[in-house]
């Protein structure tokens, strides 16, 4: 059936999983920083349940958080970035320049990509 379809049926993709802040559904009460901040705890969250099932940590693809967050939410997502980093392993995060944190700048590898070629930024 699944190939009929050319998808999956059954998987965590097809849960409907329902977040509520203070009581309320998030997806109707929370603002975009704050869904956008339960997202990203779900995701830590799975790959360090993943890390404790496999033995081994999943690389994370993170992808422009940082221009979609307050600078408040910016600074509490950082460590968890960096202890993840440490102790999961690879982290590959995407984001523009002017959203570049600061905080990453010390033990990260930087990558620049322009008009199709990549560059290793110092």
């Amino acid at each position: 059936r699944e190939q009929r379809y050319r998808s999956t049926i059954v998987g965590p993709h097809r849960d409907e999983v329902k977040l509520s802040l203070n009581h309320k559904p998030a997806s109707e009460y929370a603002s975009e920083g704050q869904k956008r901040t339960l997202a990203i705890s779900l995701k830590m969250a799975q790959a360090d349940y993943l890390t404790g099932v496999h033995g081994s940590p999943p690389i994370l693809l993170i992808d422009d958080v940082m221009g979609e967050l307050d600078a408040g939410r910016r600074a509490g997502l950082m460590p968890m970035i960096q202890r993840t980093g440490q102790a999961l392993g690879q982290i590959f995060m995407t984001c523009t320049e002017e959203n570049w944190p600061d905080e990453l700048n010390r033990s990260t590898h930087r990558w620049q990509i322009d008009t199709g070629t990549i560059a290793r930024l110092k």
